[in-house]
């Protein structure tokens, strides 16, 4: 009966430890919970509300590209497509406007910024007596072996000047009717360079197949107008009104 007593008496005084035990261990687990949950339950500080980016000053998309133009994003590939795009007239070499289709592409290439720094700058001549030229108002003092020793320079460059020159083909070739693009491309390795388009050089090509119509028609035109007396006999039969209007078309055409 004892030894029932004494076994009984450690046993509980085993479940008192335990018990004991097992509280401590409650109390220390509730005490190292208590900051997380005093932190939750801490009312929340107000954010600061974000501060505006600072916008870049440009005058157009293109221009707020400092260097490389990054097709892959989507302003990217929004600048390309509005610098490439047709100028708002449709030219013909056979028939051309000079003056008009140069105003409509210096405004194209100050929103394309292609001209800052401008890939129309050319070094002629030979030093030490060489100069910069700009292709959009001395063209008639360059070329094209001056534009192309100077475009393969960078054309085959990963550099803003090639995605300009490239772009400037794209534009001009959607400006030109079918008859031009027709011509030019019987010279297309003049701008054609290890499968990259030189914008500048077909641009030149442009202007000097522009210059030689011109100077064929002047020089139709004033043949016509040196042989004024036989043509009012022969083809106008003295008719004054015909021989006027004949006067008029040629004066119209010189014009152009």
């Amino acid at each position: 009966l004892l030894k029932i007593v004494s076994t009984r008496s450690q046993s509980r005084r085993r479940n008192m430890a335990d018990a004991a035990t097992i509280e401590a261990a409650v109390t220390a687990a509730i005490a190292a919970m208590m900051p997380a949950l005093q932190q939750a339950t801490a009312p929340t500080a107000p954010t600061a509300p974000a501060q505006p980016t600072q916008p870049v000053f440009a005058l157009s998309p293109a221009a707020a590209f400092a260097c490389l133009i990054d097709y892959s994003t989507k302003s990217g590939a929004e600048v390309y497509t509005a610098n490439t795009a047709a100028l708002e007239t449709t030219f013909s070499i056979e028939a051309p406007n000079v003056a008009t289709f140069l105003y409509e592409l210096k405004i194209r290439a100050h929103q394309a910024k292609w001209n800052s720094p401008s890939i129309f700058h050319i070094p002629t001549g030979v030093a030490p007596n060489q100069t910069t030229k700009d292709l959009l108002t001395q063209y008639g003092q360059i070329t094209i072996d001056e534009c192309t020793t100077h475009t393969r320079t960078y054309l085959m460059e990963s550099t803003r000047a090639t995605q300009d020159s490239h772009q400037l083909y794209v534009c001009l070739n959607k400006t030109f009717d079918a008859n031009s693009k027709t011509l030019l491309t019987q010279d297309e390795s003049t701008y054609l360079y290890q499968n990259r388009y030189d914008g500048i050089a077909y641009l030149k090509l442009i202007l000097t197949k522009v210059a030689a119509d011109s100077r064929a028609t002047a020089a139709a035109i004033r043949s016509k107008l040196a042989r004024l007396n036989e043509h009012i006999v022969n083809e106008c039969k003295e008719d004054i009104v015909a021989f006027n209007g004949y006067v008029k078309e040629q004066r119209e055409d010189s014009d152009h």
